[in-house]
């Protein structure tokens, strides 16, 4: 996509499971629960850290198809902050608004 590296971010690990069998070597998708705002953005930095390794470098692009609660903000609060250096841009569907945090 564009020269990035994509990674899916899934809350539910069946969700997780079925992406890796359809498509194995296409993207990488990591399992996330969001407890809170800070523990979020620490573990999809250090994911983002493991999948740049793994990869070979370069720059990366967050995709959610079911972002969750506050998943969303999280999200958006890291591409647009500039929490990791390599995290340039995110496809987001937000859902669950009732689960997001005042």
């Amino acid at each position: 996509m564009c020269g990035l590296k994509v990674v899916g971010v899934e809350r539910e690990g069946e969700r997780v499971a079925a992406a890796r069998r359809r498509a194995p070597s296409l993207v990488s998708t990591v399992q996330l629960d969001i407890s809170d705002s800070h523990h979020c953005q620490t573990r999809l930095s250090s994911l983002l850290d493991d999948v740049i390794r793994e990869e070979g470098g370069g720059r990366v692009c967050l995709v959610g198809l079911h972002c969750c609660g506050d998943l969303t903000p999280n999200i958006l609060r890291m591409v647009s902050g500039q929490v990791h250096p390599d995290l340039c841009a995110a496809v987001v569907v937000s859902c669950c608004y009732h689960k997001m945090s005042p």
